[in-house]
C-alpha cells in the first residue's frame, strides 16, 4: 500500500554549502518546502529538456518560502515575499525584486535541493 510520508512534504531548513564551514549564527538559513504537484511535473519537464537550469530556476522560486540571516552588501536583506493565488498552502514566496539578487548559484543549489526533496521514494510509490 502506497504510503504519503507527511513529514516530508513538511517545510526544511536548507544551507549552502560555501556557508557550512562558518559557525552558524552566521550561516544563511533557507527555508524551503517540496514542490506542489504541478510545479514538480513543470520542473521535471524543464529539467529533462535543453533548458535545465530554469528547471531550478523555477524550483527555487515555487519551493524557498523563506530566509534568515542574509545579507546583500553587508546590509540585513529580509525575506518579504509574498502570497500567490496558486499557493494553496498559504506561504508567502520571493518576489521577483528579491530574486534577482541572490546570485543565480545559489539558486541553483537551492533548486537542486527542492527538486530532491519533492521526489517521491520507493516507500511511497509502492
Amino acid at each position: 500500500m502506497a504510503q504519503i510520508q507527511k513529514a516530508k512534504w513538511e517545510r526544511q531548513t536548507y544551507v549552502l554549502k560555501i556557508d557550512r564551514g562558518l559557525p552558524e549564527d552566521q550561516q544563511t538559513k533557507w527555508h524551503i518546502k517540496p514542490l506542489a504537484v504541478a510545479d514538480t511535473r513543470e520542473v521535471h519537464d524543464l529539467l529533462m529538456s535543453d533548458k535545465p537550469a530554469s528547471g531550478l530556476m523555477k524550483a527555487f522560486t515555487r519551493g524557498v518560502v523563506g530566509w534568515d540571516n542574509l545579507t546583500d552588501d553587508g546590509k540585513e536583506f529580509p525575506f518579504a515575499g509574498r502570497k500567490y493565488p496558486q499557493d494553496i498552502d498559504g506561504l508567502k514566496r520571493p518576489r521577483p525584486e528579491e530574486i534577482e539578487r541572490i546570485p543565480v548559484q545559489w539558486q541553483e543549489e537551492i533548486g537542486s535541493e527542492i527538486v530532491v526533496a519533492s521526489e517521491v521514494d520507493e516507500s511511497e510509490k509502492n
